[in-house]
C-alpha cells in the first residue's frame, strides 16, 4: 500500500484515471444483467453513457441502483441515469439503498448477481485516497463480476 502510494502502478493508475472506460472482464458470455451504481457525478454519467453506446444493451436488465448516504441527490442522479438509458431499449429498474456506499453496494452485487457492474471513479489518489477510500476500488477488488469503469476528464466530487 505504503509503495502504490509513492510509486503506484499502471493497473492502479487505470482504475483510478482511466483516459478511457476501462472493462475489467472477469466472466465470458453474454450481459443479461448490469448494475448501474449511480451518485450524479460526471465520472458516474460517462460509464452510463459507455454503457448506453453498446450495441447488445437492448434486451439486458439493467438494475440502476444510487445510496443515500446523505451526500448524494438520489433523485436527481436517478433521472440523469434515465434520461440517457431510456432509449437504449433495455429493461430498466431503479433502486434507492440508504448506507454507506461501498458496503451498500457489495451486498446489492452479492444479492443480484449481474453479469456487469458500471461505475464512475473519481481519481484520488495519495494520502486523500487512504483517508477517504475508493469504492470503485474495493468493489473491483471484492467482487468477481465484471466491471466497467470510466473517468471523466472534470475533477468533481
Amino acid at each position: 500500500m505504503l509503495k502504490s502510494l509513492h510509486l503506484g502502478s499502471t493497473a492502479d493508475w487505470l482504475m483510478r484515471e482511466p483516459a478511457s472506460p476501462v472493462l475489467v472482464a472477469r466472466r465470458v458470455g453474454k450481459v443479461a444483467r448490469a448494475l448501474v451504481a449511480a451518485d450524479g457525478s460526471a465520472h458516474s454519467m460517462r460509464a452510463v453513457e459507455t454503457l448506453a453506446s453498446f450495441p447488445w444493451l437492448p434486451g439486458v436488465s439493467v438494475e440502476v441502483v444510487a445510496v443515500d448516504d446523505g451526500r448524494v441527490d438520489v433523485d436527481s442522479a436517478l433521472e440523469q441515469v434515465m434520461a440517457v438509458l431510456s432509449s437504449t431499449g433495455a429493461a430498466i429498474e431503479t433502486a434507492t439503498l440508504t448506507g454507506r456506499p461501498t458496503r451498500t453496494l457489495i451486498g446489492r452485487i452479492e444479492t443480484s448477481q449481474p453479469d456487469l457492474v458500471v461505475m464512475g471513479v473519481r481519481g484520488l489518489g495519495g494520502v486523500k485516497r487512504l483517508v477517504v477510500g475508493s469504492t470503485t476500488a474495493a468493489i473491483t477488488g471484492s467482487t468477481d463480476r465484471s466491471v466497467l469503469v470510466a473517468h471523466a476528464a472534470t475533477r468533481d466530487s
